[in-house]
């Protein structure tokens, strides 16, 4: 049985609880003083973005922001003035930026997160159950380009993911000395009660030519602009209108050109043409059903190639836009390093796709305080592959304000003869508790799976938190891992060590600490070139099962500055000593280290210029130890803009390994190019080409995509993948998908 060393346990509980009565009230009473009061227009609002926009001067006014970043006092230098209104089917937001016709446009493409916080923007966050767990957050640049991410809160940090995507839309116009954008939104794309007439809702300008952000409520520096903690009150007269249509269905057509010569003996060439259809159904304002009926993935964006050269597997995030709406609810539980669900584990076996036959998913709010989500996905049989199923279901239930309770349940079962009844239950509980002003936060865990060996050693628990001023950051986890929790649907990569000489895996429990601590410095001189500067420092220790036994120690620390001029330079040191039980395989199959204890250090510089410039880098160089040899990295990326339709990048990886296991040499290169090509602001072309040493690929991706109605998309996408050994053709696929939204 696994146990914590009380001392350690004690120990880290004290530092934990050290602060909890120092906490004030300060961002509570500022959030109580943003208050705005939507009331419904008589008179149709035309969304054309113009200058003469008389239909909104009967609605009130927010007349300006505040400071956010890098000064988080005071009112903004910009003027910004924004109304709200609202009519059966939609809400409307009129904004006017002042600038003086100095801003930044990165891109003009639509859902790139990087160019948005990059240009001249506004964003808008919007919680409309006001309990600060989920929202929504959609945004503009002054080109135009449309984001919109669906929020979620993981301890105190706000979290968003990018890829969800719904109905919307907006007009930007720009003028001399301003530019104006008027969002429209459905209530059909939002989850509300309509009797709660008190949403959470925040505005977020960034300025890029000062290199600032400001937000409506004044809360500090160290939390994000979209903290769902730190908002402001959208209050309704009335009962909001209901979500209006109880269903939308998105039926798409993909035709596909699929030749693959991965096994020489007996290549593949398939042409098909693959019909399905996705479909939201609201079972009420704040709960919503999603079908999937033959899902098709093939226009999510290509994973990025990684270079791997540590002991570990490396995860990739979930693209596929079924799992993505609402996900936080299913995955946040666990930790960074132990995770009970991970999707992409769903449809993948052994890297290789399995199709999904169907997928159903409920999320949202069974009641005020009650967040929910039931989800069962069924893959489909094929050459050696057993069809399966899967059911995640979580509860997030909000105890007496700060208290959040979670409890989530995972099974999976394989559909096959009656000899075979292989499955697997995985279910846990949570308790996060968040203080008055966010400055402090810990949750306590503790997880149990069962198969059908019905092993012990099979649970997980432990804590993780953090606490937070302005200048002092601080966080820590603790985790304890059973040999026998291996979460056949979720992350635990330090669980199996294999003997690269036996070719046995062993499962070996252990227990997890990690604290990590950060001061900062910020600059009280207005004319200064520097933010802040600062020192950071992170320690992952790893003990054995008993927690006595030091087996790993990863040790960091790093110097930053950050400039106002958006650059970025930091300087790095670390020191690890690990125990290696059995002889084991890094950079893939090429080395295997010996059984035995390793010290050695590493030292690194990282510089990024003024990210608003045409030509811009960001690049490290890295130099140390590397268990028994040493090891050179060097990672350059450098991007090239014209005007605000083409983003051109080149980035670069390379590492050096030298002299380790018996004087075995490795370099690893890894190349990408990737441009951005936008015609419009629903009209994209997005390429990447890459070649990766370290598993002899070479690829090339180009995806067309148009826009033609909201929601509706034409793709046009194009994959070959290489040999870069000899360039001999492994795979290529020519897919032409259509969908349409109505």
């Amino acid at each position: 049985m696994i146990y914590l060393n009380r001392n350690i346990v004690f120990g880290l509980v004290a530092i934990a609880l050290m602060h909890y009565n120092a906490f004030s009230q300060e961002v509570e009473k500022s959030q109580k003083n943003k208050f705005y009061g939507i009331t419904k227009t008589k008179s149709d609002i035309k969304v054309d973005g113009n200058e003469d926009y008389i239909e909104w001067l009967s609605f009130d006014s927010i007349i300006n922001l505040s400071n956010h970043y890098p000064v988080d006092s005071g009112l903004a230098q910009r003027k910004t003035i924004i109304k709200l209104t609202y009519d059966d089917k939609n809400l409307y937001v009129f904004v006017k930026c002042y600038d003086e016709g100095k801003r930044i446009i990165q891109s003009v493409a639509m859902d790139n997160s990087r160019t948005h916080w990059d240009s001249d923007s506004f964003t808008m966050t919007i919680d409309p159950m006001n309990q600060g767990q989920n929202g929504y957050m959609f945004g503009v640049n002054a080109g135009g380009a449309r984001i919109e991410s669906s929020l979620s809160n993981n301890g105190s940090e706000t979290t968003y993911s990018e890829a969800w995507d719904n109905k919307w839309n907006s007009v930007v116009s720009q003028y001399q000395n301003y530019w104006i954008a008027e969002l429209v939104i459905p209530f059909t794309s939002l989850r509300f009660n309509k009797k709660n007439r008190d949403w959470g809702i925040n505005f977020i300008r960034n300025d890029m030519f000062t290199n600032y952000d400001y937000t409506w409520t004044m809360f500090p520096v160290n939390y994000g602009s979209m903290d769902l903690n730190f908002m402001g009150t959208l209050h309704w007269s009335e009962d909001i209108p209901e979500n209006g249509r109880i269903f939308s269905l998105a039926p798409y057509t993909t035709l596909s050109s699929i030749e693959d010569k991965t096994d020489a003996a007996n290549p593949i060439n398939n042409n098909e043409i693959k019909v399905g259809i996705d479909s939201k159904i609201a079972i009420s304002s704040s709960l919503n059903l999603d079908l999937t009926l033959n899902p098709d993935f093939s226009n999510a964006d290509a994973d990025e190639e990684i270079t791997n050269i540590s002991r570990f597997d490396i995860f990739l995030p979930e693209r596929r836009n079924f799992f993505i709406e609402n996900d936080d609810v299913f995955s946040n539980f666990g930790s960074t390093l132990v995770q009970p669900f991970y999707s992409r584990n769903i449809g993948l076996n052994n890297g290789e796709v399995v199709p999904i036959t169907f997928g159903a998913k409920i999320t949202g709010n069974l009641f005020k305080n009650a967040r929910i989500g039931v989800m069962n996905v069924q893959t489909s049989k094929g050459n050696d592959i057993l069809a399966e199923n899967y059911t995640v279901s979580a509860i997030h239930q909000k105890v007496l304000k700060k208290f959040l309770f979670k409890i989530f349940y995972i099974n999976k079962h394989v559909l096959s003869n009656a000899e075979q009844k292989d499955y697997m239950n995985n279910i846990g509980a949570e308790l996060n508790f968040i203080s008055k002003n966010q400055n402090f936060n810990n949750t306590f865990k503790f997880h149990s799976l069962k198969t059908e060996e019905k092993l012990k050693n099979n649970h997980y628990y432990g804590f993780n938190g953090n606490y937070n001023t302005r200048s002092f950051r601080s966080g820590w986890d603790v985790d304890v891992v059973g040999e026998n929790y291996t979460p056949e649907l979720g992350i635990n990569p330090r669980l199996e060590n294999y003997n690269a000489i036996t070719g046995e895996t062993f499962n070996l429990g252990f227990v997890h600490i990690y604290p990590k601590l950060q001061y900062l410095f910020f600059n009280k001189n207005p004319k200064s070139k520097l933010n802040w500067h600062g020192i950071k420092t992170w320690h992952h220790l790893y003990f054995d099962s008993t927690g006595k036994e030091l087996t790993e120690s990863d040790n960091s620390v790093t110097w930053d500055f950050s400039y106002t001029n958006t650059s970025f330079l930091s300087i790095d040191y670390n020191f690890r000593n690990v125990n290696i039980a059995y002889p084991t395989n890094i950079l893939g199959r090429d080395i295997i280290l010996p059984q035995g204890n390793y010290n050695f250090s590493q030292y690194g510089i990282s510089y990024e210029t003024d990210n608003r410039r045409i030509f811009k880098s960001n690049m490290r160089i890295g130099y140390g130890g590397f268990f028994d040899g040493t090891k050179i990295s060097l990672d350059l990326n450098e991007n090239f803009r014209i005007k605000s339709w083409g983003n051109f990048g080149l980035s670069y990886n390379y590492n050096l390994i030298n002299d380790i296991s018996d004087n075995f040499k490795k370099e690893v290169h890894l190349l990408k190019l990737k441009s951005d090509i936008s015609f419009s602001n629903n009209l994209f072309w997005n390429t990447i080409i890459q070649k990766n040493s370290q598993n002899n690929n070479f690829s090339i991706y180009t995806r067309l995509q148009w826009r033609y109605l909201p929601m509706s998309d034409l793709f046009v996408i194009y994959n070959d993948n290489y040999d870069s050994r000899d360039f001999n053709l492994k795979n290529r696929g020519l897919v032409l998908k259509l969908t349409y939204w109505f």
